[in-house]
């Protein structure tokens, strides 16, 4: 038999259940927001991208997820494979680090689930490493007991420049000969049988192997559910119309098996509609704005805050803000406070792309970055502690710049207001709605994590002034007495 057997369908089923509101497993659709364990969850963290998979049992993981759950962040990004790569060449790296691959390799014997380097074989993508999927579990359960959502990248494997090593490469034991094939299924509209015939087609084969990894990682995943699944990395390397069908159909494939929100990469198709208005699709992400020439907060926020006001409306998190972060100056870092700030008060969830958080492996050369990597981490704890631990009720709000003269302002009109403001030292709240209303008045320092009181004002200016009690980035937070909890 040559032809897929399996339809799809269930998925339909499935989505009704998770976005008409109803607990389907722990998490919800809630209009702009997601909802873990029936609380509202902005997810605010960092990306180890493919660092988890390279770095191998070298990367102590649990100490990662203790220094994320000491800070407050509630989320964590990993890519799960990347092709091979010359691994002392890679700066980040430096040496031959034990890579563990969620396939094994024919020859030789893996070793501790790692492959010895120098003697590898190529892949049998029909059989998995039992190691991989082991240690994928450990790390959910780990998150899972610690309050932490894993972001699960789970196509590409990055074949924009790593082709040449890539598992799914016939030179490596798959079916690819060029790059533009990864994205090329046999049939877009139907699953593969399960029992692997070696006489199939190219597109046969690719599609097989890939049906059966997502298999292997949902079933994985479903030790705990703090997990969800981002279906591709970016992708602008690809034949759009054959990208967006290979997303639809792995997107289907999905919705079959698991009730776990799913996440579609949004801003790299080119000339094709856009998953927004895909209902399969649960959240949308991005991966722009860029950050590396320092713009100011009001970037981020403003690029956000026009995709929150689109219908119909989605959760957004920016899951892969580039290029990755691999130490810097107060410059950068400052940057990466705004990237945050903005993001956040324009309505999405973010993680960092903090490749310096390679060095949980100590071993690796970002090792010697920890000091600046922890101040990163400080910086997402500090946002995420603020909107998670601060007593601000963000489902209720939504990004208001005008509202602000800083021009980035998250606001429940009249009841609640956040507004950021780079160094400066008086600007203006619209605080009109609030007329007759008495607000509590409190800093928050973005560089610290520590509030600083400042009494009450009474509402119903349009243009009230406020200066920062302290230098450089300031938040400030305005919340009825009425509302207080």
């Amino acid at each position: 038999m040559d032809r897929p057997i399996r339809r799809l369908g269930l998925g339909t089923v499935l989505l009704t259940i998770l976005c008409s509101g109803l607990i389907a497993g722990e998490w919800r659709c809630d209009g702009h927001w997601l909802r873990f364990r029936d609380k509202p969850i902005l997810l605010i963290g960092d990306s180890i991208t493919q660092g988890w998979m390279e770095l191998g049992t070298n990367f102590d993981q649990r100490a990662y997820v203790d220094a994320l759950a000491q800070r407050g962040i509630n989320a964590l990004l990993l890519w799960s494979y990347i092709g091979i790569v010359d691994q002392p060449a890679d700066a980040r790296i430096g040496y031959d680090a034990p890579e563990i691959w969620p396939w094994v390799r024919s020859a030789p014997a893996l070793r501790n689930g790692a492959v010895p380097r120098g003697s590898e074989g190529p892949f049998d993508l029909t059989r998995f490493n039992d190691v991989y999927f082991d240690r994928l579990r450990e790390l959910l359960r780990c998150a899972d007991a610690n309050e932490i959502v894993v972001v699960l990248q789970v196509h590409d494997g990055w074949t924009k420049t790593k082709f040449a090593g890539h598992p799914f490469n016939v030179a490596n034991g798959g079916a690819l000969t060029d790059r533009a094939q990864f994205v090329e299924l046999y049939d877009y509209e139907h699953e593969m049988p399960l029992a692997f015939d070696p006489q199939w087609t190219r597109p046969q084969k690719h599609q097989f192997y890939l049906e059966r990894l997502c298999e292997k990682l949902i079933d994985a995943a479903a030790v705990t559910p703090n997990v969800l699944f981002e279906i591709f990395n970016e992708g602008e390397w690809y034949d759009p119309q054959r990208l967006r069908a290979f997303q639809m159909h792995f997107l289907d494939f999905f919705k079959a098996r698991t009730a776990q929100p799913l996440v579609i990469n949004d801003d790299h198709l080119r000339g094709v509609p856009g998953f927004r208005g895909e209902p399969k699709a649960d959240v949308i992400s991005y991966h722009t704005p860029r950050w590396d020439n320092l713009p100011g907060v009001e970037v981020f926020f403003e690029h956000y805050a026009r995709q929150f006001d689109m219908d119909p409306v989605k959760p957004l998190f920016f899951s892969e803000p580039v290029p990755s972060y691999e130490g810097g100056d107060t410059a950068t870092e400052t940057a990466l406070l705004r990237l945050l700030w903005g993001t956040v008060l324009g309505g999405a969830s973010v993680v960092i792309q903090n490749d310096a958080s390679f060095g949980f492996d100590p071993r690796s050369a970002l090792a010697a970055k920890a000091e600046q990597r922890d101040r990163v981490l400080d910086l997402e704890g500090y946002v995420a502690r603020f909107f998670h631990r601060g007593g601000v009720n963000f489902v209720a709000m939504r990004p208001a710049g005008s509202l602000a003269s800083t021009g980035v302002c998250l606001a429940h009109a009249g009841v609640e207001y956040v507004v950021y403001t780079s160094p400066t030292r008086l600007f203006t709240v619209n605080l009109a709605a609030a007329k007759d209303t008495a607000l509590n008045v409190r800093w928050y320092h973005p560089r610290t994590g520590e509030f600083r009181e400042a009494g009450r004002i009474a509402g119903g200016s349009a243009a009230q002034a406020f200066t920062p009690p302290f230098a450089g980035d300031a938040v400030l937070h305005l919340k009825s007495t009425g509302d207080m909890p």
